[in-house]
């Protein structure tokens, strides 16, 4: 019994090393067989990479949330359903998939320009806009705003959902420690050259304009 659950436990176990460089892995081995090394693997439902980027995953969740989209075709055309109602089922649909994971993102301009670009194309299917008709992005937001009420950008909502996560394990440093050392946490040695990357702290600090005082105001959820 104790062979069958560590042969289990082998095909799914992977080796992988997150960095910018090439990096040969040691040979890990249970009960006599190497564990496979990849450059990606699939954790609850999200694509983890080699490279630590997550721009695959953003467009992973973006082409799931497209093709539930296109799979509602029928009642985007149909004129007896208020656009109010279809903007909360298009919210409803979409929103429980393009930003699922959304929390561990780190988001450049590139990044939030293809989100921002994805929810216009939902916008415009919503209105039956076809893009012959050469409306700009703010003309359409204004039209369902009118006609559906206020509009949060998908945008928007992933950096709120950032915030919390921040809020949440700054509250319970005790229990999250290991994610409160890797949000904070620094790796020893110098910066390759080149432009640095965009970092999720340097996301949540660009989203508040401040850090010392959001770490303080974290504390008092009210905030």
């Amino acid at each position: 019994m104790k062979e069958i659950w560590y042969g289990n436990r082998r095909k799914k176990s992977k080796i992988m090393i997150v960095g910018k460089e090439k990096v040969l892995a040691q040979i890990i081995q249970v009960m006599g067989k190497d564990l496979e090394t990849v450059d990606s693997f699939k954790y609850l439902g999200s694509n983890i990479i080699a490279d630590g980027k997550c721009s695959e995953e953003v467009c992973n969740r973006l082409a799931m949330a497209t093709s539930s989209l296109m799979n509602f075709s029928n009642l985007w055309q149909n004129s007896n359903i208020s656009i109010k109602t279809k903007y909360r089922l298009l919210t409803t649909i979409t929103r429980a998939v393009a930003p699922y994971g959304c929390k561990s993102w780190t988001l450049n301009v590139a990044l939030q320009e293809r989100l921002n670009a994805f929810e216009m194309k939902c916008y415009r299917k919503l209105l039956q806009i076809p893009y012959t008709a050469h409306r700009t992005n703010e003309s359409v937001k204004q039209e369902l705003t009118q006609k559906a009420g206020k509009v949060e950008m998908l945008v928007s909502i992933i950096k709120k959902r950032q915030l919390k996560w921040f809020g949440h394990v700054k509250r319970h440093n005790d229990s999250l420690l290991l994610a409160n050392n890797i949000m904070h946490g620094r790796v020893p040695g110098r910066r390759g050259r080149g432009r640095p990357r965009v970092t999720w702290i340097q996301n949540n600090r660009d989203y508040t304009g401040l850090w010392a005082e959001a770490v303080t105001a974290a504390q008092d959820r009210t905030d």
